[in-house]
């Protein structure tokens, strides 16, 4: 583990401002051979929601190319489904054809993710479909996900996805209906996890579905 951002590790909790600046040099200083990928991505998973929720857009922003210049594309399955959904938090933060997205459709394709992984990374690539427009596969992989046995984080994720997917499909009475799961959801996330990073995803798209489903 690199010293430089196992430090941030430890002070993220309670030093957000300071933590994306260190990240943020960390990631810029660190050589290829001493950067630990999955402390960066995962230090950036905890930090980008609740810039985002602060109102931090500028930091989530510059933060998301910082994390995905420095990473590249040729990442592990695990660092591909962190990387992707927290660069699609936001609608047109980065150009989603830079994504390891193809990586991860592939390792899921394959089977070559594990049972806790296969849930979250069928959500994530729902998101980014929903970002790039494709409603159909955004619909099957918010179903998938919702099917391989989630996690309730992973689930209130999904099932907001779900909701999105069906209101852009026009079903908008099933859309209703799948958001008031949603809801629920996101809800008994809040209650049982209110501090958790995916809580935050959650109520971050469960924001924007209710906002595009009053339109």
């Amino acid at each position: 583990m690199s010293r430089g951002l196992g430090d941030v590790y430890k002070r993220q909790l309670q030093m957000w401002g300071e933590s994306y600046q260190h990240l943020a040099t960390a990631l810029a200083t660190e050589s290829d051979a001493a950067l630990d990928q999955t402390l960066a991505v995962d230090i950036w998973l905890t930090i980008s929601p609740k810039l985002i929720l602060e109102g931090r857009l500028d930091e989530y922003h510059s933060g998301c190319r910082i994390v995905l210049d420095t990473l590249g594309p040729n990442v592990s399955p695990t660092i591909a489904e962190r990387l992707c959904k927290t660069a699609c938090l936001l609608p047109d933060v980065v150009d989603t054809g830079r994504l390891p997205i193809a990586q991860l459709k592939a390792a899921v394709e394959a089977a070559r993710v594990t049972p806790n992984l296969k849930p979250w990374a069928c959500a994530t690539i729902a998101l980014v479909a929903y970002r790039q427009g494709d409603i159909d596969a955004m619909l099957e992989y918010a179903k998938e996900s919702l099917a391989s046995q989630p996690v309730l984080l992973c689930k209130a994720l999904a099932q907001t996805l779900l909701a999105l997917a069906e209101n852009r499909h026009g079903n908008s009475d099933t859309a209703a209906r799948e958001m008031a799961v949603a809801r629920e959801r996101v809800s008994e996330a809040s209650a049982s996890q209110p501090n958790h990073r995916d809580t935050a995803i959650a109520k971050i798209l469960l924001r924007e579905s209710e906002q595009l489903l009053q339109e």
